[in-house]
């Protein structure tokens, strides 16, 4: 149950931009002092800032902190093209 809620929906909570928690989380594509990339469901996160670190990461859980200084977050939405292909070739 608690791994299907996980899937299904998001949080992200940013305090005083030192710190970013991320629920929902599948994947951590990519992590560096600039950028952390996270996967969830149906959506990439691009968290950006500075100094940026990975505090905590429970992917059983599905929740991610990030401390550092939080300049922006930004969503790309998987492409839905691969989607119909599947289907396509069922």
């Amino acid at each position: 149950m608690e791994k299907e809620l996980a899937e299904s929906s998001h949080t992200i909570t940013i305090e005083r931009r030192k710190r970013m928690m991320v629920t929902g989380v599948l994947e951590v594509l990519s992590a560096t002092d600039k950028c952390v990339i996270i996967r969830i469901k149906d959506s990439l996160i691009y968290g950006v800032g500075k100094d940026l670190r990975v505090g905590k990461l429970v992917l059983e859980e599905g929740l991610l902190v990030v401390d550092g200084e939080v300049e922006s977050v930004k969503y790309q939405v998987k492409s839905q093209g691969k989607n119909f292909f599947k289907r396509l070739f069922k």
